[in-house]
């Protein structure tokens, strides 16, 4: 299926028990190559490599999805298992911009140490 058509957007919404949040919903190509260059990730991001799209997605994705087909297809998913696997699975990974705040709050913090109140 090619989720960000505007039909399916509002299958996969009617489809999914929990919100679904879509940070980069309006942002162009240019401007989310930007931010991952701001967040140090664009140099991980075109790394060579086979993904999901390139591997997983049929000749011809669906472009008007149908919600019965959809929630059909996710009842066959065994979710607790995916879900267990992809925590086994998780890695913690400290972004430039994770240390960049660190760096502020520690600099913050001693510039108040020595401020010393006046008796």
């Amino acid at each position: 299926m090619a989720s960000q058509t505007l039909a399916n957007l509002a299958v996969i919404e009617a489809a999914a028990s929990l919100p679904v949040l879509r940070p980069l919903i309006g942002t162009d190509k240019s401007e989310i190559t930007a931010e991952a260059v701001r967040i140090g990730t664009f140099e991980t991001s075109t790394l060579p490599d086979q993904d999901c799209c390139s591997l997983f997605v049929p000749r011809h994705p669906a472009t008007r999805a149908h919600l019965a087909d959809v929630i059909h297809a996710e009842e066959r998913l065994d979710i607790a298992a995916l879900v267990a696997a992809a925590v086994a699975a998780a890695e913690r990974v400290r972004s430039r911009s994770d240390f960049e705040r660190e760096e502020h709050v520690a600099h913050d913090l001693a510039a108040e140490a020595r401020v010393q109140p006046v008796a």
